[in-house]
Formats: C-alpha cells, structure tokens, sequence
C-alpha cells in the first residue's frame, strides 16, 4: 500500500517513460521478493495443506455463493464501463 501511495505521488511528476520503468522495477521486485518468501516457508506450507485446515468444500461453497456471484458481476459491470476508446 505504502509503495502504490508512493509511485501515484511520483507518477505526476515523472515522464511516461520513466514512469514506465519505475512500474516495471517495482513489479519485478515483488515478483522476486514473493518468490523468496514462498521458497523460505515452502515447507511450512506444504505442511499446512498436507494437515488440510481447510474444510474440503469450502473453496465450492466461497466461490458459488450468492455474495460471490453478485461481487464478480458488480465488478464486471464497473470494469466493461470504465473502457475507453483509445
């Protein structure tokens, strides 16, 4: 959150390209620092889902419910209406 905060401050004063740049650094460097995180604790979490905590249906029940449904849908309507022609 800090970081987003952080680049729409400096994306004002900034070029497209550097702009550009900056959002592909800071892409890059997420994408390392989440690989990192899940090698250090791959174990942990492997063991976690081995012990299975979580309930078996209820990845089905989550993403069927009636609050879901109607979530997507709110989401695609704001989505397919914020598209502009370039």
């Amino acid at each position: 959150m800090i970081l987003t905060e952080l680049y729409g401050l400096i994306n004002n004063n900034i070029s497209v390209a550097i702009a550009n740049a900056v959002s592909f650094i800071l892409f890059v460097g997420s994408l390392v620092v989440f690989i990192v995180v899940i090698n250090k604790y791959k174990r942990r979490l492997h063991e976690y889902f081995k012990d299975d905590h979580i309930f078996k249906d209820i990845y089905k029940y989550a993403f069927t419910s009636s609050f879901f449904i109607v979530f997507l849908a709110i989401n695609a309507i704001i989505s397919f209406t914020g598209i502009q022609k370039i």
